[in-house]
């Protein structure tokens, strides 16, 4: 949404405060939902985080970082146009981890959770840690967008010519696969 070449090319304004409750609150209720389904048999020192309005009032906490990155995001927007696409995993890592830091810390559900599922994938973790593993994730996303955008020839950046639109499917087979090897060979060599 925030980097779409049509609102870029139309000048179209933002709706921030729109877009990141949208997201934010959605992401976060989903994310956190299983907080009210814990019995009172559940040991926790605050009995209070397990009512509706506890959560919701977390997620908007949450929110609220989620709406300082894409105000990050918009400002790069307006100076880079389409080529802000690129400090988008930075600055969610960068998110991720101020989030993560401090009193009102909250380290948890980061975006290298979705790999999970995926052992060689999560190996990179061994070498560039749990953020790491976010921003390739993050990297992964982007070029997906690119090379959705790339095919329907409406990312600027990449012009019309048969070369340049390859160039980001190839970069996310290539990113994907070369994680994928790394992972596997690390688990090989493991005992």
């Amino acid at each position: 949404v925030l980097f779409h070449p049509r609102r870029l090319r139309e000048a179209q304004p933002l709706r921030l405060r729109v877009l990141f409750l949208s997201f934010g609150l959605t992401r976060h209720l989903l994310m956190l939902h299983w907080l009210v389904l814990l019995s009172d048999a559940a040991s926790m020192k605050f009995r209070w985080i397990l009512l509706p309005a506890a959560l919701v009032l977390l997620a908007l906490y949450l929110t609220l970082w989620d709406g300082l990155g894409l105000w990050v995001c918009a400002r790069l927007r307006r100076r880079y146009q389409a080529q802000a696409i690129w400090w988008f995993p930075v600055v969610w890592v960068a998110l991720e981890w101020a989030r993560g830091a401090g009193e009102l810390g909250f380290p948890w559900l980061r975006l290298a959770m979705t790999q999970l599922d995926y052992v060689p994938m999560l190996q990179l973790a061994g070498a560039l840690g749990e953020l790491g593993v976010s921003w390739m994730v993050a990297v992964v996303n982007v070029l997906v967008a690119s090379s959705w955008l790339a095919w329907r020839r409406e990312f600027p950046a990449l012009g019309g010519a048969v070369l340049f639109r390859a160039w980001a499917p190839v970069a996310l087979v290539l990113v994907l696969g070369g994680t994928w090897l790394y992972g596997t060979v690390t688990m090989r060599d493991l005992e």
